[in-house]
């Protein structure tokens, strides 16, 4: 099997190409968190700890992803470097050349707490990005083109879009054949579609701000329980706003690995969005602000955006 170069068959198309095996991947990974929720194998360790890797069900979903993708990216793609957060332990990071036109920027499951709880609000997301290198001397430059891919394994469901169109597919009858065959239907987010309204935990100093103009505002964050719930479901993750679960959300330090993913998923399903400060050497963006409605947007840009913008 020789490689293609993405150059030639453009983000998009190269993203789509890794789909089915996404959803390969996110099945597997239902498999292990089944099998942890049942006490067949033991949690014991964090990913944090020296001792974690290589010896806990919840890396072990982590890296499976993390290897299915990867592999069959480097198998297929010429001109395409790799960023996983599992780099440290994953079978494929190494194997990849750095400093090419293109990077994978991918967090093989986003919603760790939620997956070892047994709940079913976790993601894969990958990012297919130019690198931002204007030529072979490697001068960073602002990278502008993407294309995202956000598979819910639970939900049966994925995304892919590039911040100007979103495609949604229904995963329930979807087989990984080799051929990535998926009916891929555009999407677009109701504007009637009412949810909550969320800031990442890094705003919470603003959360009376915002209350103050009338919003239903919260504070979300992956460590749920420690704010006093028990039960999250996609109401407490930024994808939810792709459904309208979630009306809208605000989040500083926003990473192309999770969130901000879903910001440029929002805006190609019509969505307002705003993202400040995106740094392509790290894929951080300062601020990302996505809302349903224009004026929970205006709201939220008036008071965010200001104090962001002075970081």
């Amino acid at each position: 099997m020789s490689t293609i170069r993405i150059a030639d068959i453009g983000l998009m198309e190269a993203a789509k190409r890794l789909i089915p095996i996404t959803v390969a991947a996110g099945s597997a990974a239902m498999v292990i968190q089944d099998v942890l929720m049942a006490g067949r194998v033991q949690n014991t360790f964090s990913k944090e700890e020296e001792d974690g890797y290589n010896k806990q069900a919840l890396t072990d979903a982590d890296i499976l992803c993390s290897n299915m993708i990867g592999a069959a990216a480097l198998a297929q793609f010429s001109d395409l470097s790799y960023l996983s957060e599992e780099a440290k332990a994953d079978n494929v990071s190494k194997y990849f050349l750095h400093g090419q036109p293109y990077v994978l920027v991918f967090d093989p499951i986003n919603g760790t707490s939620y997956f070892k709880d047994g709940k079913r609000c976790y993601e894969n997301i990958y990012t297919i990005a130019d690198a931002g290198y204007a030529d072979a001397s490697h001068t960073l430059v602002k990278n502008t083109q993407r294309a995202v891919v956000i598979n819910m394994p639970r939900q049966q469901m994925v995304y892919v879009g590039d911040g100007i169109t979103t495609l949604r597919a229904d995963t329930t009858r979807l087989c990984f054949d080799g051929r990535g065959d998926i009916d891929l239907l555009p999407h677009h987010v109701p504007q009637t579609a009412r949810g909550g309204v969320y800031v990442s935990v890094s705003l919470k100093d603003q959360l009376e701000a915002i209350r103050s103009c009338g919003l239903d505002a919260c504070v979300a964050h992956h460590a749920y329980q420690a704010y006093g719930y028990k039960d999250p479901d996609w109401d407490f993750v930024p994808s939810g706003i792709l459904d309208g679960r979630v009306s809208a959300f605000a989040i500083a330090g926003i990473d192309l690995m999770d969130s901000l993913a879903v910001a440029y998923l929002a805006q190609g399903a019509g969505i307002h969005v705003l993202i400040e400060g995106y740094d392509p050497a790290t894929h951080i963006a300062r601020l990302a602000i996505a809302a349903i409605d224009k004026r929970e947007f205006d709201i939220l840009c008036d008071i965010l955006a200001p104090i962001r913008s002075t970081v």
